[in-house]
């Protein structure tokens, strides 16, 4: 059993890694690309409402992401909770996961594709 709870650590790790990864790579670089289109390209191709359409698939898609991993913090933290293997730092820490992974996926994420379904006018 020890030996499956330590590929069970790492697999988490990897995930938690993967899921920062992508999330700084959506900030860092897939925005700066998405909302700066004239720069890369040369003349305004798109317009802002469409670079947005753009940039809303992204983070819809990376929601799934961040969704399953905090599934996975949640399960993962609650195992260890249960052992008796509590660290006050690592909970704050998966609180704080949770917390802004469930706020990105069900708060923010719907209210800017409903501002998106609305049109042009509305963002």
């Amino acid at each position: 059993m020890k030996k499956n709870f330590r590929r069970v650590t790492m697999a988490y790790l990897i995930l938690l890694s993967a899921t920062l990864g992508a999330v700084l790579y959506a900030g860092i670089v897939v925005a700066p690309v998405t909302f700066h289109t004239e720069q890369w390209l040369g003349d305004a191709a798109l317009s802002q409402f469409q670079e947005g359409l753009i940039m809303t698939q992204n983070f819809v898609r990376l929601s799934y992401l961040v969704t399953f991993t905090v599934i996975a913090v949640a399960l993962y933290e609650g195992y260890k909770y249960k052992k008796f293997e509590r660290d006050n730092l690592t909970l704050v820490a998966a609180f704080l996961v949770i917390a802004t992974g469930l706020m990105f996926g069900f708060y923010y994420i719907p209210d800017i594709v409903n501002m998106q379904l609305a049109g042009e006018e509305m963002t």
